[in-house]
């Protein structure tokens, strides 16, 4: 539950962002997916994913794979993992995740270097906020460090989703005279 609202803050935060600033991609830099798949791909269509579990964003059930040959480096930085989400079959967002400071510095300058500075570097945290994607670098205290990427409009569609299903929900629960 904590992470779900936690999520469900960063990404309010980032569709306000979104809708009071410009493109904070550096220019044609913006991701359209990640490594040659783009958002909204059919899981179906793709080889050597393995399902590693589920998580639940907003009531709704996120499938998660990691690709079997994937190379688990970007950049100069080592990972330890890359882990696809999937919902309704749908590519949406990826994570990239490692430890240890020189691992989350080399992860941290490869986003910087691909994507531009990014906006709001503060508590270890750079957003970079597009048309169509929104990536976020978040380093912790831990030692640990995140690379997430989402596509913009398929998140949007989850939101809508799980909202229209609560709606729905209420109304049944209205009907039958709470």
């Amino acid at each position: 539950m904590r992470r779900q609202a936690m999520l469900l803050l960063m990404l309010f935060f980032c569709i306000f962002l979104a809708s009071c600033s410009t493109n904070s991609f550096k220019e044609g830099s913006e991701p359209d997916g990640f490594r040659n798949i783009k958002w909204g791909t059919n899981l179906r269509l793709l080889e050597n994913m393995k399902h590693i579990g589920n998580r639940d964003d907003f009531g709704e059930v996120i499938a998660l794979y990691i690709r079997m040959d994937d190379e688990l480096i970007v950049g100069g930085a080592a990972l330890e993992k890359i882990e696809y989400s999937f919902w309704n079959n749908k590519f949406f967002e990826v994570s990239l995740g490692t430890g240890g400071y020189r691992k989350c510095a080399a992860l941290k300058e490869s986003a910087i270097e691909r994507f531009g500075k990014g906006k709001n570097e503060k508590n270890k945290i750079i957003e970079w906020i597009g048309d169509k994607s929104i990536a976020t670098f978040q380093g912790f205290i831990s030692g640990r460090c995140n690379l997430s990427i989402w596509s913009y409009d398929i998140y949007k569609e989850l939101i809508n989703q799980s909202r229209q299903k609560s709606s729905n929900k209420a109304k049944e629960g209205a009907g039958k005279g709470l």
